[in-house]
């Protein structure tokens, strides 16, 4: 055994970790970890059986017989194994710190400091993080730069989401994507920079203005990740995308992402959680609007009978369009005018347009996130969905109100997934069939309820959390 041989089984037990699901079935999953932590205690071993056989052929200890440059290296190659756990090993810190005190060389032509800076940001020290991936950045290997660069991003947009100052939050996520396009211009095809600019650019969405050009570069971070084949399995990408796909409304490839994240990290609560309550979500949306929203007959045809031309409130005068600043002249259309033959009207001819609705079913706010849904009836009895976002914690909608949407955003979802839960027996699986018009409403402001336009006091400006892991 050489200190080239460890160095080699060191390098094996990383290409293990980060090509696992490209050697193995998702169905192996739960065994990753568990395999993974098996290969770091071989390494483990393997140092401890070179130290022995070291004394033994001397007669003296490590630290007689060995230079301080292989002592370091050792260190190194049990740290740096170590640290291949997802959890945080204090031991790992220790003999990375001291490989570094007994040799300094180490941090240019190692990732000695980006593994010191996962070591202290997995122990929740962002400063002692922050300085070692600061380190990282001096060093001549562009490989070893580019992971300081990715990882600085993360942990500078953690610290951006704990500001309370809008300013300051807003100069951090700006170094952080600074950052991680530096990190892209060293690798244009590495998944993972591609993958964290996304993250940061979905952040930035929601605490600058909810811009359509930023949710655009993060969807194209998002699908430039997805080129390197490694990123099919990145657990964290594929549950962000799922997220922002779920906020375009997107939900069939959202429910797929999430459910494939969470079958890639069965260990996951909060991806599992997402995918099955939006199972939950899509299954309950589609019965409600199958089923006259639980109404029976008479009281569906008592309340889809109240409408009234009064209800369109401030959209029978000529409507002022927020892009073009024109006044446009709002025509009342059903729903049958904006859906043709299960496909989608062209968006043009809904945008002078304004349409009547009548609540018969109330979801609320889903997923513990917004929008808030509900299910509404025009005036011949057909049924839609409806998604309000940035609507307050208080907003609510009764059965019976009515609502105004002027230049509806209208989308059609129908698609059968498999639950994540479905039984392990083909013959038993059970698909469930989604089926349903939804009219998305980018804040209750856009609304006339009950004849009175919306007030500040029903919106809340939405904020979704992205997760990042350390490596």
């Amino acid at each position: 055994m050489s200190i080239e041989s460890l160095e080699q089984k060191l390098n094996d037990l990383y290409d293990f970790r980060k090509n696992y699901f490209l050697n193995h079935p998702i169905e192996d999953a739960s065994l990753k970890e568990e395999r993974i932590n098996n290969r770091i205690q071989d390494v483990v071993n393997a140092v401890a059986s070179y130290k022995d056989d070291v004394c033994s052929q001397s007669c003296g200890t490590t630290e007689d017989t060995l230079t301080r440059e292989q002592l370091a290296e050792l260190c190194w190659i049990e740290g740096k194994a170590r640290n291949a756990s997802t959890s945080f090993d204090s031991s790992c810190q220790e003999l990375l710190t001291k490989a570094l005190k007994l040799n300094p060389k180490l941090g240019d032509i190692t990732d000695i400091h980006v593994q010191l800076g996962e070591c202290f940001w997995k122990k929740l020290d962002r400063e002692g993080a922050k300085l070692s991936f600061e380190q990282s950045l001096k060093s001549s290997d562009p490989e070893i730069t580019k992971q300081g660069k990715r990882n600085l991003s993360i942990l500078l947009r953690q610290v951006a989401a704990a500001s309370k100052d809008k300013e300051e939050h807003l100069e951090y996520m700006d170094l952080s994507i600074k950052l991680v396009k530096e990190a892209i211009q060293i690798d244009f095809a590495d998944g993972i920079s591609w993958y964290i600019l996304g993250n940061a650019h979905f952040s930035q969405f929601f605490v600058d203005g909810q811009k359509p050009e930023t949710m655009k570069q993060a969807l194209q971070a998002y699908k430039n990740a997805f080129k390197d084949k490694l990123s099919h399995y990145n657990c964290d990408l594929l549950y962000n995308y799922g997220v922002l796909l779920k906020f375009q409304e997107n939900y069939q490839e959202s429910l797929k992402s999430l459910q494939l994240a969470s079958k890639i990290d069965p260990l996951w609560e909060e991806a599992e959680s997402q995918a099955t309550q939006l199972e939950v979500l899509l299954t309950k949306i589609s019965d409600l609007v199958a089923n006259r929203g639980g109404l029976k007959l008479k009281q569906f045809e008592k309340i889809t009978s109240k409408f009234e031309i009064s209800q369109l409130g401030c959209y029978r005068e000529p409507f002022k369009d927020s892009k073009t600043e024109k006044l446009i002249d709002l025509k009342p259309c059903s729903l049958k005018e904006l859906v043709d033959c299960s496909s989608i009207i062209n968006s043009k001819n809904s945008f002078e347009k304004v349409c009547l609705l009548r609540i018969v079913a109330d979801i609320g706010q889903h997923l513990e996130q917004p929008p808030y849904y509900c299910v509404a009836a025009d005036s011949k009895g057909s049924l839609c969905a409806v998604s309000i976002f940035n609507a307050a914690i208080s907003f609510h909608l009764q059965r019976g109100d009515s609502i105004a949407v002027a230049q509806p955003d209208v989308s059609k979802h129908v698609f059968d997934f498999e639950p994540l839960k479905a039984p392990s027996s083909i013959g038993d699986i059970k698909y469930c069939h989604v089926d349903f018009v939804l009219l998305r409403v980018n804040t209750p402001l856009d609304l006339v309820i009950n004849g009175r336009k919306g007030n500040k006091g029903m919106q809340a400006m939405v904020s979704v959390g992205v997760e990042a892991k350390a490596s």
